[in-house]
């Protein structure tokens, strides 16, 4: 209780922004005020509909205590609940169909994206998608355990291309939302196709934040293996350094299919997806092609600590 005796207000953080990118998600809808029909799609017009005073309406946007009453108008006239309005920032947004990148330019973030010629076709992010949606399994040696192979998910989340309108400000990311679950450490960030090649761009969701990057074939058609290498650290050493593993990645189906099988549960699927495996558990095929064997007469560039040839 407060020292009024009365419960605390409630308050929505960042509320200004939320609204902001609410109406650049083209959201409006019409009073009548005095038999006049009016349209409110922007966060001034809301004011006197949420029957607030200026310093109060001034307060409520800034993050402060608003009047229950208003946030429960709020909820009931946008369609949006309480929940959705507590999100981060950048989810709400993401809930509202908005791209990283319009989110970023409608709030003047210096955000980061990665804009590089070859990628910017949003088609063939699209197809990229389309054809890997869901979940995939992928195998590669474990760059911390020697010997062993790591068996792990990769889940391509989200693509940013659908429900794109750039004239009303919406702006295409051309980029995946992807997770790689390991046995270790679950990993997020982007993926994207380039000209020739398909990349992976992750960190780990723990504090220890290592990045891993994975290059691939391109899927040519649904099912298809892709074949690449991992580029990443080896932690087994006195001082980390980087090294790299092959890869290939096996596409298993779309989300909600697979997870059907696992009573709609990720954790049940990660269990049968996921581990450190002797060879001689590994499929003979899978083995051939994650290999990182080299013969004799090959030459490999590498970065090795001081004192290890």
């Amino acid at each position: 209780m407060s020292r009024a005796g009365r419960p605390p207000e409630p308050k929505i953080r960042q509320l200004k922004n939320k609204l902001e990118l609410l109406f650049l998600s083209g959201w409006s809808f019409t009073v009548d005020e005095n038999g006049q029909k009016k349209v409110i799609d922007n966060i001034a017009n809301l004011m006197p509909v949420l029957n607030l005073k200026e310093k109060d309406f001034k307060k409520c946007l800034q993050g402060g205590a608003c009047y229950e009453e208003a946030l429960k108008k709020l909820f009931a006239i946008t369609g949006i609940n309480e929940n959705r309005w507590d999100m981060p920032l950048m989810d709400f947004g993401h809930s509202l169909q908005l791209t990283r990148k319009s989110i970023f330019r409608q709030l003047k973030i210096d955000g980061y994206n990665i804009d590089f010629n070859s990628r910017i076709c949003s088609n063939t992010v699209f197809d990229t998608f389309n054809s890997l949606q869901g979940y995939s399994e992928v195998y590669y040696y474990s760059m911390n355990e020697r010997g062993k192979i790591n068996k792990a998910l990769i889940a391509l989340d989200r693509c940013d291309v659908r429900q794109i309108d750039e004239e009303r400000g919406n702006y295409p990311d051309h980029i995946i939302a992807c997770r790689i679950l390991e046995c270790g450490f679950d990993y997020k960030g982007i993926c994207f196709p380039t000209v020739n090649k398909l990349v992976f761009m992750v960190e780990t969701v723990e504090v220890r934040g290592e990045i891993v990057t994975i290059y691939t074939s391109k899927p040519k058609m649904k099912n298809d293996m892709l074949y690449g290498i991992a580029l990443g650290l080896d932690t087994n050493t006195v001082a980390p350094f980087p090294c790299a593993t092959r890869v290939v990645i096996k596409y298993i189906g779309q989300r909600d299919s697979v997870l059907k099988d696992y009573d709609n549960d990720e954790n049940n699927l990660r269990e049968k997806y996921r581990g450190l495996f002797e060879k001689s558990d590994i499929d003979p095929v899978i083995l051939n092609y994650i290999d990182n064997r080299i013969s004799a007469n090959d030459t490999v560039l590498t970065m090795s600590p001081p004192g290890v040839f």
